[in-house]
């Protein structure tokens, strides 16, 4: 979103810069003896009160005060002044020019002014009236020596543009600020549904807005409120209906021991089948029960102080166990100088790494093991620990990595339920995971298999995350 942000910066402050720009020739080359004469005028009129404010101060203060105000009010008009009497010089700001100049412009000067120009070089006279308003002998006579140097005039040109980039710049953030803002809560809005925060709401956020953006964050919520609430029902139901057929099931393990007495050796064979089906029927029952909890946040566990380290250790040691019985095996990798300790919920954090584990012992062809690797990572100051398990068996297709942790999803090569399972383990491991402020992924290995990698904070960040979501 802040490329976003930049971008209308960017394009609108690049936008108002070249229409300030424009505008700024437009007006240059419009009218320009108009704007010239203007200038020229005020120059005059300027010129004129000045000069008789040179004769006050002589006739009050004395010449050497007046001299001094000639040399400063030369400065400041960047030109030469000369104050002459009866086409004589009296006071100036520099020695005369040689030739007539000074003298043929005091006498072709009036009360209005008179000016001459040669090319870029303004000549100005103005005749001066005394304090009292009479008209007196006294000329006041401005000539630019020269043209603006090229550097002066740059700097001045320099100055506006300067200026109409900061206004433009300061004008084209509030237009970005105003115009990403409302993107920017919608997107994090909808990344914290993404994560499964589906009480989250942007309308108060986005109070004060316009009647566009207040109509769609309007929608948005009634959005999040309905899938909330789908959400919510989908939950119930399965919370409801595994609760209700626990009964059936605990009759239904009380009457196939009754049959099992009552029958022959002739039934054994479909009550064995009846049995392992309950069996698995009470399984999928608990597993459902289970994530449903996960989901919402109840019996999760208490916080506790683990040394993961051990924890994984002790899984391991009992997958294997089951694992050997199948041809198979699984080893661990731990590097016991690398400190686990940590806050967790045990429990949750054991299932998950079972669920991992078994699933991959599952999966695994006869003949292999399992790798279990755990390492330590250091994250701009946060640490992890990241438990890595790794397969040889078919693998996952590309397209399909991203789902198997959603419940109930199972990859198509594992339909069958002697391997597959009902697709509700890895949705209970990528639940822990987050409790517990993770992050889980699967990958296809090089060389064949299945690596799922489980992300688990450590220290300060795990201590956040467990109690944020307590």
């Amino acid at each position: 979103m802040k490329r976003l942000f930049w971008r209308i910066f960017v394009l609108s402050w690049t936008a108002m810069i070249l229409v300030g720009a424009g505008f700024s020739l437009f007006v240059a080359a419009s009218y320009p003896t108009e704007r010239m004469e203007r200038r020229l005028q005020r120059f005059v009129s300027a010129l004129g009160l000045q000069g008789e404010e040179i004769l006050r101060v002589r006739s009050r203060e004395g010449e050497d005060a007046a001299h001094a105000l000639v040399e400063a009010l030369a400065s400041d008009l960047e030109n030469d002044l000369w104050l002459v009497e009866s086409g004589a010089v009296r006071l100036g700001s520099t020695t005369p020019p040689a030739g007539d100049l000074v003298q043929r412009l005091a006498t072709q000067a009036t009360a209005k002014g008179y000016r001459e120009q040669a090319g870029a070089v303004e000549q100005v006279a103005v005749s001066l009236r005394t304090p009292e308003g009479a008209p007196s002998p006294w000329v006041l006579v401005a000539v630019n020596p020269r043209p603006a140097p090229l550097w002066r005039t740059l700097e001045r040109e320099a100055q506006r543009l300067v200026l109409i980039v900061v206004v433009a710049g300061l004008l084209s953030l509030l237009l970005a600020r105003y115009l990403s803002r409302p993107l920017s809560r919608l997107r994090e809005a909808s990344d914290r549904i993404a994560r499964g925060d589906l009480k989250v709401r942007v309308t108060p956020a986005l109070a004060g807005g316009s009647a566009e953006v207040m109509a769609v964050a309007r929608d948005f919520d009634l959005m999040a409120e309905r899938i909330e609430d789908l959400l919510e029902s989908q939950r119930r139901l399965l919370r409801d209906v595994s609760h209700e057929l626990r009964s059936p099931l605990a009759r239904l393990g009380v009457a196939l021991e009754l049959a099992r007495k009552r029958a022959g050796p002739e039934a054994e064979g479909a009550l064995d089948r009846i049995e392992r089906d309950s069996l698995r029927l009470g399984e999928l029952i608990s597993e459902i029960l289970d994530l449903s909890r996960l989901e919402t946040g109840t019996n999760a566990g208490e916080v506790e102080v683990v040394d993961l380290g051990a924890l994984i250790a002790e899984v391991v040691d009992d997958v294997d166990f089951e694992a050997k019985g199948r041809g198979r095996s699984v080893t661990l990798t731990l590097d016991p100088a690398e400190s686990l300790v940590t806050e967790a919920r045990p429990e949750l954090i054991r299932r998950a790494i079972e669920n991992v584990l078994r699933n991959a012992a599952r999966f695994a062809p006869d003949g292999t093991a399992v790798e279990c690797t755990v390492r330590v990572l250091d994250d701009g100051g946060h640490r992890y620990a990241e438990v890595t398990s790794r397969d040889r068996g078919p693998g996952v297709p590309e397209a399909e990595l991203a789902e198997i942790f959603r419940p109930f999803y199972r990859v198509e090569t594992a339909r069958d339920r002697n391997t597959g399972g009902a697709g509700i383990g890895l949705a209970i491991v990528e639940r822990a995971v987050r409790i517990h402020g993770g992050v889980v992924r699967a990958e296809n290995a090089d060389g064949g298999g299945l690596r799922v990698i489980m992300r688990l904070p450590l220290g300060a960040a795990a201590r956040t995350a467990v109690r944020l979501a307590a």
